[in-house]
């Protein structure tokens, strides 16, 4: 299935082995709760060589494992249909979803349902069904939620719409990046694997969970489906965004490379962090350089309000709102433009 394979094939001696799935280092802090408790069985990680972006966040990942002596198993996405033979090689008796990046092929899900003793599990980090899919945390930074729960739901062909077996609310803070975010979630997940693991083994009924309800057509797109993110929700628009929409932005974004992107003079920018002014734009253009100061900072029009350009990026390097429009030579009354990709 793949080149990367731990040499240590041994399983627990525990009657429970739990295997998981997982894709880059948020996953430790629950993988290393598992060893410590002597049920886990293995970590199956995608093929390095398939995730792109991504691909050195698993490369790290099975460093971490291959260095700590656990048994890991890289797969490829096509490959997945034929992993319930590590699965067995393992002896596992139960799945466990960690940010794991591919949809289940329906064969393995069946397998896990009807074959595993304990079933799979997914943990999923938001209220479901709101935000299903691949980014919640992400579309729940972008829409400002400031209440979530971290919830272990039973696996379904149907990705994340199995029945809620445990869940762990968790806050938001209204400053908090999406870096900060994952971390508090991969240790508040530990808790919530603790008191599954204090049920152990769960009961049918345990085991049955609750039914989630069911969606809102009512409520915006990103909110009842938590999608990878398009080249478009990468840009500013500042005729369409208010200052509280672009700060959620930045902070959704904080530490990619490209996640909140404006043009000046044909240069390509990425605004990393702002704040909302609460002052008049006067009616001003969006997008339009208000005022610069030096306790001020450089303040910028939007769409009803104004905003601060704390630091941004851009291919020479990391500056401040200052600094920045130091370097650009940036006066009030120049604009700000959107980025066609």
């Amino acid at each position: 299935m793949s080149a990367y394979k731990s040499t240590n094939t041994s399983t627990s001696n525990q009657n429970t082995n739990i295997v998981v799935f997982a894709a880059s280092t948020y996953a430790q802090p629950v993988i290393w709760y598992l060893a410590q408790k002597e049920v886990l069985a293995g970590v199956i990680v995608p093929d390095p060589r398939e995730m792109s972006s991504q691909a050195a966040e698993v490369q790290q990942l099975l460093r971490m494992l291959l260095d700590a002596n656990i048994p890991v198993q890289a797969c490829s996405k096509d490959n997945l249909t034929i992993i319930h033979q590590q699965f067995d090689q393992w002896h596992g008796h139960m799945g466990l979803i960690v940010g794991y990046p591919h949809i289940l092929p329906s064969v393995l899900v069946e397998y896990l349902s009807n074959s595993v003793e304990f079933g799979c599990y997914n943990l999923h980090a938001s209220t479901l069904p709101k935000y299903r899919g691949p980014q919640p945390l992400y579309w729940q930074i972008r829409n400002q939620e400031r209440k979530s729960a971290i919830v272990l739901h039973k696996v379904e062909k149907e990705p994340d719409t199995g029945n809620i077996i445990v869940q762990t609310p968790f806050s938001i803070g209204e400053r908090e990046t999406l870096p900060n975010l994952l971390q508090r979630v991969a240790h508040t997940s530990v808790d919530l694997i603790a008191s599954l693991l204090e049920n152990w083994p769960p009961n049918k009924q345990y085991q049955q969970g609750e039914t989630q309800q069911s969606l809102d057509p009512s409520l915006p797109q990103t909110i009842n489906y938590a999608r990878r993110l398009l080249t478009s929700d990468l840009t500013l628009d500042f005729n369409q965004q208010s200052p509280a929409q672009i700060v959620a932005q930045c902070l959704a974004g904080n530490g990619q490379a490209q996640s909140a992107l404006f043009s000046f003079r044909q240069v390509v920018c990425n605004l990393m962090q702002a704040t909302e002014i609460k002052q008049s734009n006067f009616g001003t253009e969006p997008g339009t350089i208000l005022m610069i100061d030096e306790y001020e900072g450089v303040i910028v029009s939007v769409y009803r309000g104004a905003l601060r350009l704390d630091v941004v990026s851009v291919a020479g390097g990391v500056y401040s709102g200052l600094a920045f429009a130091e370097l650009f030579q940036i006066d009030a009354g120049c604009q700000l433009q959107t980025v066609s990709l």
